[in-house]
């Protein structure tokens, strides 16, 4: 969700939160927390949890992204917003920016990407395989869960993901590459 549908953040929040938590910086911020002694889990968790609400809070959406969210609509496309993160933090996105998808799956639904359990289940929501489907993401835990799913998966550019293929600059380039995936 951060930047795929929204305006990415550079520099991005996350490796500093966890450099202040002395959180690994290969790791998920979740992953990092959980590892930590339990008497501090939970001052961490409430952290990063209201930085997450403050970052939903100020989100811009990426320019072009109704646009394409329109198109696939259109197509009677199933659509569904995987997300790492917060299912409060997910609200408030969704409300601030009038989106509506008829599947949301969070990081309280299931074990988190790069696990491919979010994908998994939204494909069984669904009744699709994996060769039916198209994941659209931004990162390297996107990546590693659509390969872990056997999902094709294409990208929306980010500062972070210069080596990712394919990569599009722009949703509407994005559409364009998914053309062939519409006509099926």
């Amino acid at each position: 969700m951060d930047d795929t549908l929204l305006q990415p953040r550079h520099p991005h929040p996350l490796p500093l939160f966890k450099a202040k938590h002395g959180l690994p910086l290969d790791q998920l911020v979740i992953e990092g927390i959980q590892a930590r002694p339990p008497r501090e889990q939970r001052a961490i968790l409430e952290e990063f949890q209201a930085l997450e609400r403050e970052l939903s809070a100020t989100s811009e959406l990426r320019e072009g992204i109704l646009e394409l969210l329109g198109e696939l609509r259109r197509q009677n496309l199933h659509l569904a917003l995987l997300t790492n993160n917060h299912r409060d933090s997910v609200e408030v996105v969704l409300r601030r920016h009038r989106l509506w998808f008829p599947l949301i799956l969070t990081r309280e639904d299931a074990r988190p990407k790069p696990a491919p359990d979010l994908i998994l289940r939204a494909l069984a929501h669904f009744g699709l395989s994996p060769q039916q489907a198209v994941y659209v993401g931004d990162s390297l835990a996107d990546l590693s869960a659509a390969r872990a799913a056997g999902v094709h998966a294409v990208f929306l550019a980010t500062p972070d993901n210069t080596n990712f293929v394919p990569r599009h600059a722009h949703p509407a380039e994005l559409l364009q590459a998914l053309r062939p995936y519409l006509a099926v």
